[in-house]
């Protein structure tokens, strides 16, 4: 009985161990050559930076944005007062309406000495008369229509619109401020220009052309992005040369001023254990390798060279190539602890 019962004790127990194996995903460590990985530091940068200003000389009626506003392109950001504009358009527009009904009373007499004229009832002399007088009239008319345009354009340039869709970086006046014309009113950026500026050194661009694919980590995020330019004059004195990183997809977290990082392939190759970077993981300040041995697992401490794509370079003493690393479920896996492949 004593047995019997020390049995049903010590099987929950064995049934647990067994069920307390983590699960983990495990890939094979190999061995391979790669050019690790140089890091420069740069910042995020607008590459459509319009500063819009006031195309005319009056006071700022209204504004309806504020830095960090995002907007649509067309939409109307501030308005210039133009109550004297639209006193002067109401009375060209009268004034026109009443030049347009004189040159059409004009246009008919016109028309009435011509028959006249062939019925040889009025002299041509008469007939010319009337028929100057309708082509003065119209003329009058046409430039009395070309000022309202004028007028119109005006006060439709008092609206200062979005050039195309972006975010407000900065107000330079406020409602009250007169502007006069070409004075900037609102900083406004192009929301999908966000790039990355940073400078390199001569060896490094001259690896790279413009479509170069490359990573850039920002706030501890990787972005996709390639080289989309290098300026063709460097700094006399650091010997480096400005160059523009564009993002392949635009991403509204990304902000002018953010440090980002461009990591970009090392010049030198070396041989070197290749595993997925999602096996690193970060212990105590260093990074570790969890690996399996004998249904445990085991850590290594282990040195990063640099990555390439998806794949993460190491150095390391005690991994070697053909071990079975952890790269799933690595997250909270202790030295020892039982484990089970998926």
């Amino acid at each position: 009985m004593t047995r019997f019962l020390s049995f049903l004790l010590l099987a929950p127990i064995a049934l647990l161990s067994a069920d307390a194996a983590a699960p983990v995903v495990t890939a094979a460590v190999e061995r391979g050559n790669i050019r690790p990985s140089e890091t420069f530091v740069g910042s995020l940068r607008y590459a459509t930076l319009s500063k819009l200003a006031a195309q005319s000389a009056a006071a700022l009626e209204t504004i309806a944005v504020d830095a960090g506003d995002r907007v649509k392109a067309g939409q109307i950001l501030a308005v210039q007062e133009s109550a004297i504009l639209s006193a002067n358009i109401a009375a060209k527009t009268a004034e026109l309406k009443k030049s347009k009904a004189s040159d059409e009373q004009a246009r008919k007499d016109a028309e009435r000495y011509k028959a006249l004229l062939k019925q040889n009832s009025v002299s041509e002399q008469t007939y010319e008369q009337f028929r100057l007088k309708a082509v003065e009239l119209a003329a009058q008319s046409e430039t009395l229509a070309a000022q309202l345009k004028a007028l119109e354009i005006e006060k439709a340039q008092r609206s200062i619109r979005a050039p195309f869709d972006g975010v407000v970086v900065e107000r330079h006046a406020s409602v009250g401020d007169y502007l006069n014309a070409g004075a900037s009113a609102i900083s406004l950026a192009k929301t999908d220009s966000i790039e990355l500026a940073v400078y390199l050194p001569a060896s490094t661009i001259g690896r790279l052309d413009v479509g170069t694919p490359v990573g850039v980590i920002v706030s501890g995020e990787r972005y996709a992005a390639k080289i989309a330019g290098v300026s063709p004059r460097g700094d006399a004195e650091s010997r480096l040369f400005l160059t523009r990183v564009a993002f392949d997809k635009p991403n509204q977290k990304l902000l002018e001023g953010m440090e980002a990082a461009l990591s970009v392939a090392g010049e030198a190759s070396e041989n070197a254990l290749l595993i997925s970077r999602d096996a690193v993981v970060s212990r105590l300040g260093g990074n570790v390798v969890f690996y399996v041995e004998n249904g445990v697992a085991q850590s290594a401490n282990v040195e990063i060279l640099g990555y390439d794509g998806q794949n993460a370079a190491l150095r390391s003493i005690t991994l070697k190539e053909g071990m079975q690393a952890i790269v799933k479920g690595n997250e909270r896996i202790a030295p020892n602890q039982p484990v089970r492949s998926q």
